[in-house]
C-alpha cells in the first residue's frame, strides 16, 4: 500500500486530499531529477499554506535549512 502525501491547499484543505501534483508529477514520474523538483515544488506549496495553520513550524522550516533538508528527507523516506 502506498503511503500519500496528504497535504492541504485552497479548495482540497478541508477534504484532506493530497497535493493535485502529487500523483501525476511526483509519485507516477519515473524520472528522479523531475521527482526531486516537482516535490520541492509541491513542498514549498503546502509551507506557504501550512504557514497560516502553523506559523511556528513555518519559521523553523524558513529558518533553518538543516531543518528543511531533513524533514524533506523523511518524507521523501516515507513515500519510498
Amino acid at each position: 500500500m502506498a503511503t500519500t502525501l496528504i497535504l492541504p491547499r485552497a479548495d482540497y484543505e478541508t477534504r484532506g486530499d493530497s497535493h493535485p501534483d502529487f500523483e501525476p508529477k511526483y509519485q507516477k514520474s519515473q524520472d528522479e531529477d523531475h521527482r526531486a523538483l516537482a516535490f520541492e515544488k509541491i513542498f514549498e506549496e503546502v509551507m506557504l499554506i501550512r504557514r497560516r495553520q502553523d506559523l511556528e513550524l513555518y519559521r523553523l522550516v524558513a529558518s533553518d535549512a538543516a531543518l528543511k533538508s531533513s524533514l524533506q528527507q523523511s518524507m521523501r523516506g516515507m513515500l519510498g
